[in-house]
């Protein structure tokens, strides 16, 4: 069997057309590939450097820690002198003459008044408390 010329030149063309062809599908990919591989290095870097700027630097946190302390320092002197301010003026009342017998006489009515509503809530419950007998003992006689 032997081929002719004209059949192995045509074998011979198709053959280079085909290697032609897986060639620069080859070189194709590797293009997407290097692309993708330069992407991915630059989305890399973009996430390194993200992370980096997220991260508090030793001077940043020593702000943080000195404006906390200034801010707890500020808070504590407000407290001491809403405490001096409270003294002051009970030693005031305790000092005043004139003062004294209507601070004693508003705390009387209030002990008073205190001592009233709980007269009348004794004498609700104890209302409740007969009522609740009263019913109890009907209940039982009927059956």
């Amino acid at each position: 069997v032997a081929i002719t010329a004209g059949v192995r030149i045509q074998k011979n063309t198709v053959k280079r057309r085909v290697e032609t062809i897986l060639k620069k599908e080859s070189f194709d990919l590797e293009q997407r590939r290097e692309k993708l591989r330069a992407l991915l290095e630059a989305e890399e870097e973009q996430h390194l450097t993200e992370i980096d700027a997220q991260q508090e630097t030793t001077l940043e946190r020593q702000a943080k820690m000195r404006a906390r302390a200034k801010a707890l320092r500020e808070k504590r002197e407000q407290e001491r002198l809403a405490l001096v301010e409270e003294k002051l003026d009970i030693r005031w009342r305790e000092e005043c003459d004139e003062l004294r017998p209507i601070l004693a006489r508003q705390h009387q009515n209030e002990v008073f008044a205190e001592r009233a509503k709980q007269i009348e809530i004794s004498g609700i419950i104890k209302e409740r408390e007969k009522d609740g007998t009263k019913s109890l003992s009907s209940t039982f006689l009927h059956y």
